[in-house]
């Protein structure tokens, strides 16, 4: 039996058309919850705890917040980053801004390893975004789209990388009714504590988007301030 070959054609044209036509399949992605929506005094962490971070300000010492990443294999909250000077909020004259530093097990009790926000976040000139190297050729940025913030890869930011979608309240002041999340591409998490490495780049990113949020917030408030 004779094959008619047009009509092959034509449908192996049009299988391919539809391939083409196909959306691109979205990447697979982590959804951290945020239990607060204070950035001082808050959990981030995935249902199932695989990625868990407590962020702590204690009130005997308001102006150092401190961030603990649960290992996994012991179970044992780990102190990887702390950041100092959000409580001076730019009074006074021995302001001297934000500070951060980073470390696996940091030692409290030491002084070293600061740096200022600005060295670690490469800020937007409306300063309520920036840059971040979270390790080695892994570089992020945190930018505000439609009043929220999104993460991308500065080098192609037409798509996100990670979203945050804010929280709700009962009728806006009310109880909260769904808490806010942050919605990251697995492969920048990676399940958070199977390689040290990826774990140490995704504490960069918590911390990240702490300052840059607080950037954000802030910028906010003082333009309701100004409106008023």
């Amino acid at each position: 039996m004779a094959i008619d070959t047009s009509l092959l054609f034509t449908i192996l044209d049009l299988h391919t058309s539809y391939q083409s036509k196909r959306p691109a399949k979205t990447a697979p992605s982590h959804k951290l919850h945020l239990t607060c929506n204070s950035l001082r005094n808050t959990t981030i962490s995935v249902d199932n705890d695989t990625v868990y971070y407590e962020v702590v300000t204690r009130f005997w010492h308001p102006d150092l917040t401190k961030i603990f990443r649960l290992d996994k294999e012991s179970r044992e909250m780990i102190l990887i980053a702390e950041i100092k000077g959000v409580q001076d909020k730019g009074k006074g004259k021995d302001y001297q801004g934000v500070w951060v530093r980073f470390g696996d097990h940091l030692d409290p009790e030491s002084d070293e390893g600061w740096m200022h926000e600005n060295q670690f976040v490469n800020y937007d000139d409306a300063g309520i975004g920036g840059s971040f190297l979270a390790s080695e050729g892994a570089e992020y940025k945190w930018r505000v789209n439609d009043g929220s913030m999104e993460l991308v890869n500065p080098n192609d930011t037409k798509a996100a990388l990670g979203s945050l979608h804010p929280h709700d309240r009962h009728f806006y002041v009310g109880r909260m009714s769904k808490h806010a999340v942050l919605d990251i591409q697995v492969d920048i998490v990676n399940g958070g504590q199977k390689d040290k490495k990826v774990a140490e780049s995704f504490d960069k990113v918590i911390a990240s988007y702490l300052l840059v949020e607080r950037k954000r917030r802030m910028a906010k408030l003082r333009l309701k301030l100004e409106r008023a």
